[in-house]
């Protein structure tokens, strides 16, 4: 038995408010980590401007959303059609104005991804091609709820509405899916030098992290297109858990590097360096302050030591010091 829509909305409330918690407790993290877990003298002001206005747009959206089953099954439970013909009706201000505020999430968490694929590949050219992309999915976006502010009182699968929403929902599928792929394969071009790295201590589980973060979006967004493009009511459900998943997404892979890809060998004694090799265009000029974490990683031949240290960024940038090490 299909689930309705009155139903629909009771579900996405409390899996949004579920997820939003997450959200939250992930948020404070991110923030701590931005403040204090740096090693430069600087706040990466992006970033945490970015993690406080996601916090902000989910906070407006769940909030919204518990106004309207309120408005629904209090004032409206004694009117004709009751709760039900209250969700169906997607003209109303509290719907467009909710609708606006996941528009505005969206492009947030698109133009974090962009950015971060800008700062891993430095591609000029793919970074207009995901620029161009993230304005067409704001553009129809927008346009989506230019129509609903106007349309006259109808569902939200009204034929109006179809063209701009699925087109919203297939491009920011697409940007999430191509710039997750460009920093993965990035990141592995910058393994491959690293021959010397045990599997332990290899890139792998940067790369694990950039495409699970990725892949959970692009999920949420595949799995949207596919219940609105059939007209089920269960895309309510998706629609606002994805507001949270956004947030949770962007936190995951601050906190991730952060705390789970920190590992260090001691220094048993003074080393002299003799040899010195960085990967191109990974060091940054861009006038903000990346929180390195240093991955440092030694192996004993018969003779001189090799010590290999990666640094990763807090947006996935990378550095590389490929170092021969003798005894003095």
């Amino acid at each position: 038995m299909p689930i309705t829509l009155d139903e629909a909305e009771i579900v996405s409330l409390f899996v949004e408010s579920s997820l939003y918690g997450v959200f939250c407790v992930a948020f404070v993290i991110t923030v701590y980590i931005l403040f204090f877990r740096r090693e430069t003298g600087r706040v990466n002001y992006p970033l945490l401007a970015a993690s406080i206005i996601m916090w902000i747009l989910s906070t407006i959206h769940v909030s919204i959303d518990l106004w309207r089953m309120l408005d629904a099954f209090y004032f409206y439970r004694d009117l004709p059609g009751g709760p039900l013909r209250y969700f169906s009706d997607v003209s109303k201000l509290t719907h467009v104005f909710k609708s606006a505020v996941y528009i505005s999430h969206t492009c947030v968490g698109d133009s974090l991804v962009v950015y971060r694929a800008h700062a891993v590949c430095r591609n000029y050219a793919i970074t207009l091609l995901l620029c161009l992309m993230v304005f067409g999915s704001a553009v129809s976006g927008y346009g989506s709820i230019y129509v609903l502010a106007h349309m006259q009182p109808g569902s939200i699968f009204s034929s109006a509405l179809a063209p701009w929403i699925t087109s919203f929902n297939v491009i920011t599928a697409a940007t999430n899916i191509i710039a997750t792929a460009l920093i993965a394969f990035r990141i592995w071009q910058i393994q491959k030098p690293v021959s010397i790295l045990s599997r332990r201590h290899s890139l792998n589980p940067v790369i694990s992290i950039i495409v699970e973060s990725g892949a959970i979006y692009a999920a949420s967004l595949i799995l949207l297109t596919a219940l609105y493009t059939t007209d089920n009511d269960a895309q309510f459900i998706v629609l606002d858990a994805v507001t949270p998943i956004i947030g949770i997404v962007f936190s995951l892979v601050i906190i991730r590097v952060a705390l789970r890809l920190s590992y260090s060998t001691p220094a048993s004694s003074t080393w002299k360096w003799t040899n010195n090799v960085e990967v191109p265009r990974a060091a940054s000029d861009d006038g903000y302050a990346l929180r390195p974490i240093a991955v440092n990683v030694s192996t004993t031949t018969e003779g001189p030591i090799r010590e290999t240290r990666v640094h990763f960024y807090d947006d996935a940038k990378a550095v590389v010091d490929d170092r021969h090490m003798c005894e003095p």
